[in-house]
């Protein structure tokens, strides 16, 4: 347009384009298989990891949201997981549909959970209570990494979510 003289000046001059990300994360299916026999399921902890794992793998969810889910979010029987809006990044509620795979994790990690902790307490905790955060998650995903040798950040099992997604149609 601005050879053509409909404008004086570049509209885009100035702007820079968006930086394309570094790398692209597509984790083999044997390391995941490998990833998901890590966690001790004989411990809370254990436990937690994997439904979380699995959650992550079978939704795709952020883990922002997992980690603020109340037992009121989770409906086993209906094979769903509900994403308040005041959670949500977009602030709008979702269901996600789960597997059967997802309702048993989740299942046996909410039968070890504390019953004196109080529904608003969230669904993943540490072992004492305290809400994960992405810097705990982090830390937890680093340990598993060094187990793995392989580095996967806490992102990257909503990326395998997606790409597994886009993949099997």
């Amino acid at each position: 347009a601005r050879e053509r003289g409909i404008v004086a000046m570049d509209p885009l001059a100035g702007l820079h384009m968006r930086r394309k990300p570094d790398r692209i994360v597509d984790i083999p299916e044997n390391v995941i298989s490998e990833l998901l026999t890590l966690p001790n399921r004989n411990t809370y902890v254990g436990l937690r990891d994997y439904a979380l794992f699995v959650l992550f793998l079978d939704t795709g969810i952020r883990p922002h949201e997992a980690f603020a889910l109340l037992v009121t979010d989770v409906d086993l029987a209906a094979r769903e997981v509900r994403i308040r809006p005041e959670v949500a990044k977009t602030g709008l509620p979702r269901i996600l549909p789960i597997l059967d795979v997802t309702v048993r994790a989740l299942d046996e990690f909410l039968a070890v959970r504390p019953k004196e902790w109080p529904n608003t307490c969230p669904i993943f905790t540490s072992a004492y209570g305290t809400q994960l955060t992405k810097d705990t998650w982090g830390d937890i995903m680093e340990n598993y990494s060094r187990r793995l040798q392989r580095r996967v950040r806490p992102y990257d099992l909503r990326h395998v979510f997606a790409l597994t997604f886009l993949r099997r149609g």
